[in-house]
């Protein structure tokens, strides 16, 4: 099993997110929806050790573009 850094995972949490923007799906999964996929989410607890769950409502594409922006300031 490949171990990926920080960097690594915050590019493929990037790709995620545009691909979301342009096409919105992936072929994963048999074209799974962006909206309903947890890769992001995912891709999420490995970066910042953080688990997004409990009574949280999903997050769209705005609110993972703002997730993204402060993943990468930081």
């Amino acid at each position: 099993m490949t171990n990926l850094n920080n960097k690594q995972l915050i590019g493929e949490l990037d790709f995620c997110i545009d691909l979301w923007e342009k096409q919105g799906y992936c072929e994963f999964g048999e074209y799974t929806k962006c909206e309903n996929c947890g890769a992001p989410y995912i891709l999420y607890k490995m970066i910042t050790g953080k688990a997004l769950h409990g009574d949280i409502k999903r997050l769209n594409l705005g609110d993972w573009k703002e997730k993204l922006k402060t993943i990468k300031k930081s």
